[in-house]
Order: C-alpha cells, then structure tokens, then sequence
C-alpha cells in the first residue's frame, strides 16, 4: 500500500526530525527557512531539499536514489578572533548528529557527508562577527520505479 508521502518527503521529514535534537544549540532550526534571523535566534540552521536522480535501477520496478540536501550552519561569535572556532563547534555538533545512524530508522540507505561551501563572511563593518558554511549531504534510498509512495 502507497504511503500519502512521497519516499522523498518522508527521507526529508526524518532528517528533519533528527536536526530538531539540536534545539538547544541551535535557537533556529528551518527548512526552506526566510534568513532574516534575529541575532537572539543565532546560531541558525536551515535545510533545505536539493536535486535528486536515479543512480541505479534494480529491477524493472525498483530504483536507487539520491537525494542532495544542504544545511546552512550560521554562527555569531564574540570577536573576529573567535568566528573560525564558533562556527567550526557549530559545524561539528551538526555533522556529529547526521552521522549518528545513517540510516535514519530505516528510512534511508545511506546518509553520506559530500561537501562544504564557506565559510561566507558578510561583508557589514562594526557588526558583530558571523559566518556560515553550507553543508551537503547524499541521502540513499530505494524507491519504486513506478510510484514514489510506495514502500519498496
């Protein structure tokens, strides 16, 4: 029986989910979030849904896909001297969390750390010192060929 959500939703709902256990470290946890975030909401995190393509077909019916998702991790620290180690804490909380079970409760194959874009520093003499880096990720799974809302 065809599951209402698309695999892809659900894949994108349970990681999601997982990025909701930084709450405390992270005021502001969005997906496809509006960036104009207070300085009390920092440090920021945001998902957002990338592409997606079939790298493999199993069978007839049966295909493995891959999702991109990006997560933007933005930080504010005290000083210029202390950004590169705010950021980069912050980083490591978000990255540790992704990697903690790959599979998402069996939701996914495979959650795979692709990338880094940044830091991005913006460019606003006397603010205080903020940056972000954007995170991607490759997130597996398989799905049939025929309905993308049905459990394979």
């Amino acid at each position: 029986m065809a599951d209402p959500l698309s695999r892809r939703e659900v894949a994108m709902a349970a990681v999601f989910a997982r990025l909701q256990t930084l709450a405390e470290d992270f005021p502001t946890i969005e997906r496809f979030g509006n960036w104009a975030v207070p300085d009390s909401a920092l440090p920021a995190l945001e998902m957002e849904d990338g592409e997606e393509e079939v790298v493999g077909r199993l069978s007839n019916r049966v295909d493995k896909v891959e999702t991109m998702i990006r997560l933007t991790v933005t930080a504010r620290a005290a000083s210029d001297a202390e950004i590169g180690q705010t950021i980069n804490a912050a980083i490591a909380k978000v990255q540790a969390v992704m990697g903690a079970e790959p599979t998402f409760g069996g939701v996914l194959q495979d959650c795979l750390y692709e990338s880094s874009m940044g830091p991005f520093l913006p460019d606003d003499p006397g603010a205080p010192p903020t940056a972000s880096v954007v995170l991607i990720y490759r997130l597996r799974r398989i799905q049939s060929g025929r309905d993308p809302r049905a459990v394979v």
